[in-house]
């Protein structure tokens, strides 16, 4: 009787390894994002920030980013927000940055936990490593946030040092 179910359950398994392999969009992580975002608003990285700088007349800087992205997305509502994202991995990685218009004296994206530092050229600071690394600063009238799963193999040397790629 136990070598029948172990034998009923071999074919089960078996079967169900030859079951044709059928993939969609929705399957398909990188295709699933990417309509995701795209039903959110977002359109090409490049799109968005032209747009951005065509809107406030500011010229957006842009970090290097740790590691190689294979989607580069941006969103245009207020602010400018762009992801850098690597499907490529075990677990996705996502960069995010929120730039804004400086308007005030206030930084909108700093909260009371934030640390202030001076970052290698002498500017002020703010970051936090909470849940997640974030950095704000200010460069030039606009204002920078930039956020990072700290799961990623960065130290928070590594994270604070991406503020000096900007360019």
């Amino acid at each position: 009787m136990t070598n029948k179910l172990l034998f009923t359950f071999l074919v089960f398994c078996l079967g169900l390894s030859l079951e044709p392999n059928f993939t969609n969009a929705a399957e398909n992580p990188e295709q699933s994002i990417r309509k995701s975002l795209e039903q959110d608003g977002y359109v090409p990285l490049n799109e968005a920030v032209t747009n951005f700088e065509k809107l406030t007349g500011n010229k957006v800087k842009l970090p290097q980013i740790p590691f190689k992205a294979n989607m580069k997305f941006g969103v245009l509502n207020n602010n400018l927000k762009l992801k850098w994202i690597n499907t490529n991995t075990n677990k996705n990685q996502d960069f995010v940055l929120f730039v804004k218009r400086k308007t005030s004296e206030d930084f909108y994206y700093l909260n009371e936990k934030d640390k202030e530092i001076k970052l290698p050229n002498g500017n002020t600071a703010y970051f936090s490593e909470e849940r997640y690394f974030k950095m704000v600063f200010e460069d030039a009238g606009l204002e920078y946030c930039y956020i990072f799963d700290k799961d990623n193999g960065l130290t928070n040397k590594e994270f604070i040092q991406l503020a000096t790629t900007f360019k």
